[in-house]
């Protein structure tokens, strides 16, 4: 199996919003924490609601489309409010996920 080369500080990476929305400030400090090490790119759509999803089908697959097609971004992130709460964890512990870079358990706080 050939996996693609790492990510490097510059690359340039998608922020999308493929299936349910998310709370638009967890998003602003996802995106901020992103572009400290990467060129982020996303549309407004991202922020779209519809119901239970983040905006209507059609917006959604052209998010997600023009993400996974486009020779210039190097890596695709759903939601960025994901990272947010990850960056946060950074900021106030020092620490990152449960899971150091070897997999096995680090302690949480």
């Amino acid at each position: 199996m050939e996996l693609p080369a790492a990510l490097r500080p510059g690359d340039t990476v998608a922020v999308i919003a493929p299936s349910s929305p998310f709370e638009p400030v967890l998003a602003w400090v996802g995106l901020g924490w992103l572009a400290t090490r990467y060129r982020v790119r996303f549309g407004r759509g991202i922020f779209a609601r519809q119901g239970y999803l983040a905006g209507d089908d059609s917006r959604r697959l052209a998010e997600l489309e023009a993400a996974l097609f486009d020779p210039g971004v190097r890596a695709s992130s759903p939601c960025a409010a994901a990272m947010a709460s990850r960056a946060s964890r950074i900021a106030w512990t020092g620490r990152g996920s449960q899971h150091d870079r070897r997999g096995s358990s680090a302690s949480r706080t």
